[in-house]
């Protein structure tokens, strides 16, 4: 399947993509050279796609990277994405996006291994939503934002994680003991927000951190003596 011409607006073009993936028979193979993805670099989208974008006719995408669209105007956008179950990979920072729909109990990304959301208007509380992704996922970066209120205790269901960046939020309260369950957690960075308080002792049973990145906060008092870092 191709596409052709050059007026068709940008989100247009993703959404034909995406009805023409959902009722095909066939498979459809994006690569950065292709022509869909060469129409839509024209009309100033970037969309990444790579490996397959449909399985039997079922909508499904494996790598979206839409960094950089202005989707200040586009309704209910995490809605749209979670028709989209196989995605593994979404990035959509410096979008304009102004809500993660912290209302929301319950988001549909049983595959997704990477979440970046830098550089967006979130002007609320951390979703609770998050904590019930996909077990798959590795990695979350929702930095450089305006999120607000605690850490939830929900992030630490994310067994798997091995990324956490929250660093340039307005984020405040006392870093959660829990955090100290996300036992494959490599790097940690949550500088630049309100936090207060001791650093937790838990902490500490992360043996496999490399990063733990604390600056422009209001901590206090010392490390805990039990702190036993194999890598740090």
């Amino acid at each position: 399947h191709t596409i052709m011409g050059t007026s068709i607006p940008p989100l247009v073009l993703l959404m034909f993509l995406l009805i023409v993936v959902g009722n095909s028979n066939s498979n459809i193979i994006c690569h950065e050279k292709s022509e869909i993805v060469s129409e839509i670099q024209k009309t100033s989208f970037h969309l990444g796609l790579s490996k397959k974008i449909v399985v039997n006719g079922q909508e499904s995408a494996e790598y979206l990277d839409m960094s950089g669209v202005n989707l200040s105007k586009t309704i209910n956008w995490l809605q749209e994405m979670n028709k989209l179950p196989s995605l593994s990979y979404l990035y959509l920072s410096s979008c304009g996006l102004e809500s993660m729909y912290p209302s929301l109990s319950y988001i549909n990304f049983t595959s997704l291994t990477c979440l970046g959301l830098s550089e967006n208007l979130f002007k609320h509380e951390v979703p609770n939503w998050l904590g019930n992704l996909s077990t798959n996922l590795r990695d979350l970066q929702p930095p450089k934002n305006a999120l607000q209120g605690q850490i939830p205790v929900a992030l630490s269901n994310i067994h798997n994680l091995r990324y956490l960046d929250l660093n340039n939020n307005q984020l405040t309260g006392q870093i959660t003991e829990s955090l100290g369950q996300l036992q494959h957690l490599q790097e940690l960075v949550l500088s630049s927000n309100s936090f207060y308080g001791p650093i937790p002792a838990s902490l500490g049973n992360l043996s496999s951190l490399t990063v733990l990145f604390l600056p422009f906060n209001k901590l206090s008092g010392s490390l805990p003596n039990n702190w036993g870092f194999s890598q740090i």
